[in-house]
């Protein structure tokens, strides 16, 4: 587990089938990491835009009408965010 003291690692997770996602956030709590999840792009900007996560992991594709997670990847690297970015598909 990595935790020093009483600090936690945050994880947000993004994917578009929810259940997928609640199961990663609860490996990463169960591992003693601090996890969130949002099921679209844009609920996890805002996220990103309100929070600090030491660790972001997107799906890559959500669907015709919405943004990729290679979108959502751009956007966060034009607000100057370095945060760790990981790009998987069927989460």
């Amino acid at each position: 587990m990595l935790e020093a003291s009483n600090f936690k690692y945050r994880i947000l997770v993004i994917g578009r089938q929810d259940e997928s996602a609640k199961i990663l956030k609860n490996i990463f709590d169960e591992e003693g990491f601090e996890s969130a999840f949002e099921t679209s792009v844009e609920k996890g900007f805002k996220k990103v835009l309100k929070q600090h996560y030491d660790l972001i992991i997107s799906e890559i594709h959500f669907g015709q009408d919405q943004m990729s997670g290679l979108d959502l990847l751009q956007k966060i690297r034009e607000n100057n965010t370095t945060v760790p970015f990981v790009v998987i598909s069927d989460i």
